[in-house]
């Protein structure tokens, strides 16, 4: 109702609208108020009132009727209006409003503005029961009057939740009057007020105190300019669960009452109280430089459970030596781009500590993003002054100058820990190492499932010094971007070579993990990339450790991702005795190996192979042994990619003179080789090869490849076959084929059967591109001349039926070639067209 000016036109009785409860006023452009106030007087039910969107709204009740004018000018007694049964008052975007009720003659209101009048009028209005109030982009200069008596803002004492949201004008949100009467508030949100300085207003004398006895959530949100919550004697918040302060750059103190101001520089004091506090977001304030003052009222923050920092710029500790023994429930901590935070946990330096003041943290779960000063997560090791044996996720992202992360005695403490991620940090060791130990020390991880050490570039060692680490349910092992030479080394070998420290060890001999016998028993997902590994599994040390050993440690392996690995030379040594190293390999990925020269040794089966994704392993000449290949039966993909020196997939070297055989890929459908310019075949052994799933062979740049193999091949479910010169990122047209034949031939999509083999389609086409077949290019292309001269006297079908009768020794290479591209991308006439058709069932021997 864009164009409505009025609710009420024409004079109405007092009691007009008499039984309204509830009244929503939306997206009415002209209208200025709702109510006049003879009218508003006889509302006696009303319990709700909404207005959004009435951009030129000013009031709610108007005082411009006869007898309202009477009012005005005091000429008659003037009773209070009582809204008895209103719960709820919703103003939202109402950029013209300025009273309930204005009640002013003109030369009032022209004297008077926006941002120096009170919202309420409470000499003619008051709301005794009012639970609700939420003012949204409503730009008034004031809620309540700072003149208010304590005896007038009672009307307000029943107020619950008190919503205030990009009220442009506000200064303060109510006065000490007013702040001292809300006993029934629960929740408090101010946001987006781009004027408001404090929350409860200076300028009155405040030897005071405030208690908000039942306010459990109060959010404090985008006041650029608010520089305190209040200024008071005290301020206790009993009750209050949830607190949210963001981005309030100017905010110096929570109350700032101190005369001196000697603690300024700590977000809270001595001077509140927060004894329930569970939650707590902390965001985007620049002037504090610790959160928690030395001295704090004895029960406050004991409570603390989920606690977040972001973007706090002057910090330097989250939690100070003070508070220590007040994190005993806390469970979560997340601290993220604070620029100057140099620890997590301030530590205190003593050396005799009191029992009864240790703190045993619930602390469970620990995130640190983005801190370019943090060099200590622990300032030092806390040695039970604080211990955190409930932690189980740790996320570490983006800390540069942080050289360790765990203590020794926090270290071996870990019992519960279930994740450990860090990326992108400047740690050199994990555990920090501890001097005086006469035993060689024991880590244990019973918990830990889930390790990923990503772009830690300066990574050596997970302890510096002799140790054994143990890793029972490890299930998840990422490294990337470490200096590591070897992944684990059995902890007696270490010791028979190097004795119980480090020193003089050559940093490129140092191992990642030290370990006791089996470590990794449950380990099933391994990704290894960029790092200087030379060998996954060190077993060099004959008598020390066993393969037997590491073939447990890998067993269970699911998954293997291993990427740009310059040393590495092997996965397993050669060895003439069967192995089943990776006997339960699911996925196989390597890529860019470039001293890699065999995937795996004879010796080793892989049955339960699933995917295998081979690129860029420059040194490889050939990919399998035979043995090992005919042990991968459940094979479903494989996709190899710009090996240079590849000459072949499978190798012949342990077949001898023996010519009868047969490896077969009972599940292999997608065999994908790409870019591989020395290869000259799949097989180049007598065996006979058996795919009976197969449905799709892509050969792409593979332009020596003349045959598949010596043997015999059985593809009898390929219906696609594409040998293409163009690399794999140009496969637009395959694609564009396959879709403009499904739409000529979709009955034929499923049937295929290719009636010669993929040797003699493969050989026709490396005959092609070398000189061969150059006759029946030439006579396709006198055919498509002549078709195009004589298309028009209906012979077309009959003469490309006579032409590919005599000329059926060629239909599989053009087949091969993608033929049928030529049909569908030319203007060729219908009977063209059916004579592709004719081809296919000539092809298919239909």
């Amino acid at each position: 109702m864009m164009k409505l000016e009025k609710i009420c036109n024409g004079k109405l009785t007092k009691e007009s609208f008499g039984k309204l409860k509830f009244l929503e006023v939306s997206y009415c452009s002209q209208l200025k108020n709702l109510f006049s106030f003879s009218i508003a007087k006889g509302l006696l039910l009303l319990k709700d009132i909404e207005v959004t969107y009435c951009r030129r709204m000013e009031e709610i009740i108007t005082c411009n009727g006869e007898h309202d004018a009477h009012c005005v000018n005091g000429t008659e007694a003037v009773d209070n209006i009582k809204f008895s049964q209103l719960c709820s008052l919703r103003l939202r975007d109402l950029p013209k409003f300025l009273q309930v009720c204005t009640c002013l003659n003109e030369e009032q209101l022209t004297e008077s503005s926006s941002s120096t009048m009170s919202f309420f009028n409470d000499t003619i209005i008051s709301f005794p029961i009012l639970e609700t109030l939420e003012l949204s982009f409503v730009n008034v200069g004031k809620i309540w009057d700072n003149g208010l008596t304590v005896t007038d803002s009672t009307c307000f004492q029943n107020l619950v939740t008190l919503n205030v949201n990009n009220c442009g004008f506000l200064k303060n949100l109510f006065p000490s009057s007013v702040a001292a009467n809300l006993l029934q508030l629960k929740r408090l949100v101010v946001m987006m007020c781009d004027m408001m300085e404090e929350i409860i207003s200076t300028d009155e004398v405040m030897d005071k105190k405030f208690k908000f006895p039942r306010l459990n959530s109060l959010t404090i949100r985008g006041l650029e300019k608010l520089t305190k919550f209040c200024s008071a004697t005290f301020v206790e918040f009993p009750l209050l669960t949830e607190l949210i302060i963001m981005r309030c750059p100017a905010l110096k103190t929570f109350n700032s009452y101190s005369a001196e101001n000697h603690d300024a520089l700590s977000l809270f004091n001595e001077k509140v109280a927060f004894p329930s506090l569970k939650t707590m977001e902390i965001g985007l304030i620049h002037k504090p430089n610790r959160i928690w003052s030395d001295q704090l009222t004895e029960d406050s923050f004991c409570k603390l459970e989920d606690v977040e920092f972001t973007n706090c710029r002057s910090l330097t500790s989250i939690f100070p030596s003070g508070m220590l023994r007040r994190l005993y429930s806390l469970t979560t901590s997340r601290v993220s781009e604070c620029c100057m935070v140099k620890e997590i946990f301030e530590i205190p330096i003593t050396d005799v500590q009191e029992e009864s003041k240790n703190t045993h943290s619930q602390l469970r779960n620990l995130h640190l993003f983005k801190l370019p000063s943090l060099k200590h997560v622990w300032g030092k090791d806390p040695r039970g002054i604080l211990t955190c044996p409930n932690i189980q996720k740790l996320y570490i992202y983006e800390c540069p100058n942080l050289q360790h992360l765990f203590p020794y005695s926090v270290a071996k403490s870990l019992l519960k820990l279930e994740i450990l991620c860090i990326i992108d940090c400047g740690i050199k060791e994990i555990v920090a190492e501890e001097d005086g130990l006469v035993k060689v020390p024991k880590f244990v991880f019973p918990q830990l499932t889930d390790l990923r050490l990503i772009k830690v570039h300066q990574l050596v060692r997970f302890y510096a010094g002799s140790h054994t680490s143990e890793w029972p349910l490890l299930n998840w092992l990422v490294v990337s971007e470490c200096i590591v030479e070897v992944l684990a080394l059995e902890c007696q070998s270490f010791l028979k070579t190097y004795g119980l420290a480090y020193h003089g060890v050559p940093l490129e001999q140092r191992h990642l993990f030290l370990i006791d016998k089996v470590a990794f028993p449950r380990l099933e997902k391994l990704k290894l990339e960029r790092i200087l590994l030379s060998r996954i599994w060190d077993d060099e040390h004959e008598g020390l450790v066993g393969k037997e050993e590491w073939t447990q440690i890998l067993s269970h392996l699911r998954e293997l991702k291993l990427s740009d690995l310059s040393n590495l030379m092997y996965l397993w040594e050669e060895s003439t005795q069967p192995c089943t190293a990776y006997k339960n390999l699911n996925t196989l990925e390597v890529i860019n190996c470039g001293r890699l020269k065999k995937l795996v040794p004879s010796s080793v089966s892989l049955q339960n192979l699933v995917n295998l994704i081979v690129s860029d392993c420059s040194r490889m000449v050939y990919l399998l042994s035979s043995s090992t290949a005919k042990s991968l039966t459940k094979l479903k993909k494989m996709s190899i990619s710009r090996c240079e020196m590849m000459e072949g997939i499978t190798s012949t070297h342990e077949e001898g003179n023996d010519d009868e055989g047969e490896i077969v890929f009972d599940h292999l459908k997608v065999l994908e080789l790409n870019s591989l310019p020395a290869l000259t075949m799949f097989y180049p052994g007598n065996y006979e090869m058996s795919f009976p799933n197969m449905e799709e062979i892509v050969v792409r740049q593979c332009r020596e490849m003349q045959t598949f193999c010596h043997g015999v091949i059985s593809t009898p479910k390929l219906h696609k076959l594409l040998i293409d010169e163009e690399d794999e990122n140009s496969s637009e047209s395959d694609a564009e084929w396959d879709d403009e034949y499904e739409e000529l031939f979709p009955h034929r999509r499923e049937h295929v059967r290719f009636t010669e083999d993929v040797n003699s389609i493969i050989l026709q086409h490396w005959n092609s591109k070398h000189g061969i077949g150059m006759e029946l290019q030439q006579m396709f292309t006198e055919q498509d001349d002549q078709i195009d001269e004589e298309h028009s006297d209906g012979n077309s079908y009959k003469d490309y039926e006579h032409f590919m009768s005599t000329r059926q020794e060629f239909l599989p290479f053009m087949f091969a070639s993608n033929f049928l591209y030529a049909f569908t991308h030319n203007k060729y006439t219908t009977e063209t067209v059916k004579s592709s058709e004719f081809l296919i069932n000539r092809w298919q021997g239909i």
